[in-house]
């Protein structure tokens, strides 16, 4: 049985197979995955000197809070019922309330290019 990141190997080799080129990759792997066309990708080949990377029209930044959080900490404990006991003891953290603004861009030349 293959892991999942065999899987995805032999995808990202299935879809490269008849490539032969930069440009080919870009374009099969635009063909293939929403996300790589929209945020780009860099494939890296084991054993092969060269990295293929393909540049999104999409790009996001990091998001901040507009209102500063409260964390609450909750200390938690469990116990297991078997011939010895084990507790495992802890704590939970959780924010209740957060409200986050994102900034981002969209290059529309590339947007023109990988959408076109």
């Amino acid at each position: 049985m293959k892991t999942i990141i065999e899987l995805i190997t032999d995808e990202i080799k299935n879809v490269f197979a008849e490539c032969g080129y930069d440009e080919a990759y870009a374009k099969a792997a635009c063909e293939s995955w929403i996300d790589v066309r929209a945020f780009g990708q860099v494939f890296a080949f084991k054993g092969n000197s060269v990295s293929v990377g393909v540049r999104g029209p999409v790009t996001i930044q990091s998001a901040f809070s507009v209102d500063p959080i409260d964390i609450e900490s909750i200390q938690i404990t469990k116990s297991v019922n078997s011939e010895t006991s084990h507790d495992t003891m802890g704590m939970k953290h959780r924010v209740n309330f957060a409200l986050y603004t994102v900034k981002g861009s969209i290059n529309h030349q590339l947007a023109d290019w990988i959408f076109g």
